[in-house]
């Protein structure tokens, strides 16, 4: 973001440099002359006057110091507006990313007015619930060197901070959806035999997902039938510590009250946005190995912020789509040919040579089945159920989910009942 400051500060900053050396070298010699043609017979007059002047300019200096107060931010405002000081430079991201003002040049940043007001258009968008948003006020002849200075803000009512730098920042969040679950003190228990799990709505805008469950253990997030690989991309390799690092992407812990959360608000998401209408799974591995022989798999929708309150927020099994057997499909599971990656050793690290099967396919004649996928590698390559759709296909984007097969790697497939998890087909071993 100081990039774009500094594009405009350097010329202004060196205009300023040179008025104030302009008023150093004319006011020198302005005393010098007056030094030489009336020598100073008190010197206690002179210290007096220059500490009166340095009282003037620390007056100066503490009047000007910057600020940012903004006026109340509430889900679907489309604007920012709030004040700084006079003719300060502003800039405003929403979830760490810019807003995308296209003031002033298409900086990214709009100019406050001579009074310090200023308002940002949000191009379109919408501030929604759970969102995190960052003003910044800086001067137009702002140095390089300059330290940014931060401040958390409890609430818009009172969201303002000063600063000594001539840079100043506030940050705000949103409030939850007003209408959304009550936030359990302990973990959630099973209610009549299955697990429970709420959400907060997921609306268009939205940079997190988050929700409590009764599940001991992981969950993972696919958006439109493809699963998030939160961890930075894996080096190649052929070690066991290398392949859990990748399938660990995907999967996000729960912690000891059921809380889960997926946070977008980071660069490498920058290009991942959540529209009206995107599908939405939570996946849940269960720690327990019983427990995980039953499916638990959350499905949702994104909704637009006038349409909240029609949000999936509530795993019910009573809605999940019963199984069906498909007269057009023969085989109980068939699952397209898999390869794995091949590698070479070099000084201890596994070097790529060939990539293996990136999307792993199949079909069964259960529809809205699930399908089970276990790994001889076990917890260092956990894999999530896959969802059958209603003609019986499956398919699983392992490589964008950060998993590397390897090759020789023995990988059962069976497919079971979504809600008891009863087995509906023989093991597929490949």
């Amino acid at each position: 973001m100081r990039e774009n400051f500094k594009l405009r500060k350097m010329k202004v900053g060196l205009v300023s440099v040179a008025i104030t050396m302009l008023y150093i070298m004319t006011n020198g010699q302005a005393e010098a002359s007056e030094a030489n043609e009336k020598p100073s017979t008190n010197q206690e007059s002179k210290v007096v006057s220059q500490t009166e002047q340095n009282s003037k300019e620390t007056k100066t200096v503490e009047s000007n110091k910057n600020f940012v107060k903004l006026d109340t931010i509430k889900p679907g405002a489309q604007k920012i507006t709030g004040t700084t000081l006079p003719n300060h430079y502003v800039l405003l991201t929403v979830d760490g990313k810019s807003a995308d003002s296209v003031e002033n040049g298409g900086l990214g940043f709009v100019e406050a007015n001579d009074k310090g007001e200023f308002e940002y258009p949000l191009n379109n968008r919408k501030i929604v619930h759970n969102q995190e948003i960052e003003v910044s006020s800086s001067s137009p002849d702002l140095g390089e060197d300059e330290e940014d200075e931060e401040v958390e803000e409890a609430s818009t009512d009172k969201a303002g901070v000063e600063e000594e730098s001539t840079e100043a920042k506030v940050t705000y969040t949103t409030p939850r959806y007003e209408k959304a679950y009550e936030i359990p003190k302990e973990q959630l228990k099973e209610k009549d035999g299955h697990h429970q799990v709420f959400i907060e709505p997921i609306t268009e805008g939205s940079g997190i997902i988050k929700g409590h469950t009764s599940v001991k253990g992981k969950v993972a997030l696919s958006i439109n039938n493809k699963f998030i690989n939160f961890e930075e991309s894996v080096k190649g390799g052929v070690s066991k510590e290398d392949t859990k690092a990748s399938s660990d992407g995907i999967w996000m812990p729960i912690d000891d009250k059921g809380y889960f959360n997926f946070d977008f608000k980071t660069k490498r998401f920058d290009n991942l946005e959540l529209k009206e209408g995107n599908d939405i799974s939570l996946t849940f591995a269960p720690d327990d190995e019983e427990d995980a022989l039953k499916p638990l798999i959350f499905k949702t929708k994104v909704t637009s912020l006038e349409d909240i309150d029609k949000a999936e927020t509530k795993y019910d099994h009573t809605k999940l789509n019963k199984v069906k057997v498909l007269d057009n499909v023969k085989e109980d599971l068939h699952v397209d040919e898999i390869y794995g990656s091949l590698y070479h050793t070099d000084k201890g690290k596994g070097i790529l040579d060939k990539e293996g099967t990136k999307v792993i396919k199949g079909k069964t004649k259960f529809a809205n089945a699930v399908v089970k996928v276990d790994s001889e590698l076990g917890e260092a390559q956990l894999f999530p159920d896959l969802q059958v759709n209603e003609k019986g296909e499956f398919s699983f984007d392992s490589h964008g989910a950060g998993f590397r097969l390897q090759n020789g790697e023995k990988l059962n497939f069976t497919v079971v009942d979504p809600i008891t998890g009863d087995l509906l087909s023989n093991e597929f071993v490949f």
